[in-house]
């Protein structure tokens, strides 16, 4: 659980990246190569705070799953067999307790 709170607290805390609009390649076709490297340097600049936010998304992500996995395992997965296991349980023994009443009234009936 501590993970699973220092990986929320990371996530909430990173700067959201926003990439500048970059130009078509289209565009950069026809430009002559020192303007081409120049672009090439400004991408470059512009990505690198994008990448960063991305690797400690998947990070924290990787914390995240690590505990829901972990709860679906030891609490959900359990918690459903026991529930399944309590209603097929319920239902053999609704059907019995329905066929004694039947058999109760019958008898009843046939004593009176």
């Amino acid at each position: 659980l501590k993970g699973y709170k220092l990986a929320c607290e990371r996530t909430r805390a990173l700067p959201r990246s926003v990439l500048p609009a970059v130009p078509a390649i289209e565009e950069l076709d026809p430009l002559p190569l020192d303007q081409l490297q120049e672009t090439v340097v400004k991408v470059t600049r512009a990505m690198e705070p994008a990448r960063k936010e991305e690797s400690a998304l998947r990070l924290a992500m990787a914390d995240k799953l690590a505990l829901f996995e972990w709860v679906n395992e030891n609490l959900f997965v359990p918690i459903k067999a026991e529930i399944s296991a309590d209603q097929k349980r319920l239902e053999v023994l609704g059907s019995a307790v329905a066929r004694a009443e039947a058999l109760t009234i019958y008898l009843r009936s046939r004593i009176a």
